[in-house]
C-alpha cells in the first residue's frame, strides 16, 4: 500500500512539473510569441517574442529580433519566460548571449533558483542627468537647522522604497556625521526622516527605515523602506507621479531611435 501511495504521489509530482523544452518546441513549431519580461533601469518590460531557430545543440535559442530588448541590450543581460501552467505562474531564465537584426540568441531557459521570487512592482532608476537627491537626517523633528544630515542620491526608487548611495566624503565630513552613520548601521529599526527631491515634480519629506547596507566603492549603499505612505498621501501620490513620469520616459525610448 506504502509503495502504491509513493508511485501515485511521484506520478503526481510529475504532472505538476512544467516540460519548459516541450513548451519551447511546441511555440517554435506552432509560430507562437511567449510572453517575457526583462528589466531596464530597473523597470519590468513586458513583451512578447518568437523563436526563429533551436540551434543545433540544443542548449541555444535564436529569437526573433525585437526592438526594445535590442535597444537595451548594454544593460540587459537576461530575460525571463513567463508561463502560466494551471493556477501556477512560472518564471524560467535565460541569458542572452548576443543580438543584432538578424536575432536574439540566448541560453536554454532554466527555472529560477528555488525561493527566488521575480520582482513585478515598478521600480525605476533616475535619469542620468536628472538625479533625486536624498537629505537623511538624525532625527524626525520638524526643526532641520541643528540635526545632522547625511546627503546622497537614490540609485531606485519604488513604491515601498528607495535605494540611496551615500559617498565615503560625506560619511566623513566630520565626528557627527560618522557617528549618525555607525548608529545607522547598528539600529536598522530606527525611523529616520528623509527629504527626497522628486525632479520636476517636488521635494517631499517621508518616514523611513534602513533594511539593507552595503560597500560600494568610495561609498556606501542603503536599502531604505518607506513607513508612512499609507498616511501621508500627497508623498505617495508625487512618489507615483514620479515612477509614472519615467516609465512613460524609459518605454518612449525603447521604441524610439533616441539614445538615453
Amino acid at each position: 500500500m506504502k509503495k502504491l501511495v509513493k508511485i501515485i504521489e511521484k506520478l503526481k509530482k510529475k504532472e505538476d512539473e512544467f516540460d519548459i523544452e516541450k513548451y519551447i518546441y511546441q511555440s517554435y513549431e506552432k509560430k507562437r510569441k511567449m510572453p517575457i519580461i526583462f528589466y531596464f533601469e530597473e523597470l519590468p518590460i513586458c513583451e512578447k517574442v518568437k523563436v526563429k531557430e533551436i540551434l543545433e545543440d540544443g542548449k541555444t535559442i535564436l529569437l526573433e529580433p525585437q526592438k526594445k530588448i535590442l535597444k537595451a541590450l548594454g544593460e540587459v543581460k537576461e530575460i525571463f519566460f513567463k508561463v502560466q501552467h494551471g493556477d501556477k505562474t512560472l518564471f524560467f531564465k535565460s541569458n542572452i548571449i548576443y543580438g543584432s537584426e538578424d536575432g536574439i540568441e540566448i541560453e536554454f531557459p532554466q527555472p529560477l533558483e528555488e525561493g527566488k521570487v521575480l520582482r513585478l512592482y515598478l521600480r525605476v532608476r533616475p535619469k542620468w542627468n536628472e538625479p533625486i537627491i536624498v537629505d537623511i537626517f538624525s532625527n524626525k523633528c520638524e526643526d532641520e537647522s541643528n540635526q545632522v544630515c547625511l546627503r546622497g542620491k537614490a540609485l531606485d526608487i519604488s513604491e515601498t522604497g528607495i535605494g540611496v548611495y551615500i559617498p565615503l566624503d560625506e560619511i566623513e565630513k566630520d565626528d557627527n556625521s560618522k557617528k549618525f552613520f555607525e548608529n545607522l548601521e547598528k539600529e536598522k529599526d530606527k525611523l529616520l526622516k528623509m527629504k527626497i527631491d522628486l525632479p520636476k515634480i517636488d521635494t517631499i519629506k517621508v518616514i523611513g527605515k534602513v533594511v539593507k547596507c552595503k560597500d560600494e566603492k568610495k561609498g556606501k549603499i542603503l536599502g531604505i523602506a518607506f513607513m508612512n505612505l499609507d498616511t501621508c498621501i500627497n508623498s505617495r501620490e508625487k512618489i507615483f507621479k514620479y515612477i509614472f513620469k519615467r516609465q512613460k520616459e524609459i518605454l518612449k525610448y525603447l521604441t524610439s531611435e533616441e539614445e538615453f
